[in-house]
């Protein structure tokens, strides 16, 4: 699964997955890690230091920021939230 989150991420915004797993820190690529770090955490029983290891050693603390964020966008701003459920559909998830 996070595979195909990796994938539907970087697809998404345009970036590869190994851009999401490095280290660069250009808005595009720190969004699409921030998404693909709060898929993986909607979408699979990985721990935040799982998720962290997958993408690029990150400490489990930049994932909690990284989810809390991205669940923030997705609480206050319908249109972005849009898109994250079109994202979560497209890993293969009905959103309710």
């Amino acid at each position: 699964m996070i595979n195909r989150i990796l994938l539907v991420a970087a697809a998404a915004y345009g970036v590869t997955q190994d851009d999401i797993i490095g280290r660069g820190r250009t808005r595009h690529v720190s969004r699409a890690r921030h998404v693909a770090m709060w898929l993986a955490r909607q979408l699979t029983v990985m721990s935040y230091e799982a998720i962290g290891a997958v993408l690029g050693g990150r400490d489990h603390t930049t994932v909690l920021y990284a989810v809390r964020k991205i669940e923030a966008l997705h609480e206050d701003n319908q249109e972005s939230a849009g898109i994250l459920d079109a994202l979560r559909f497209r890993c293969g998830v009905r959103v309710p």
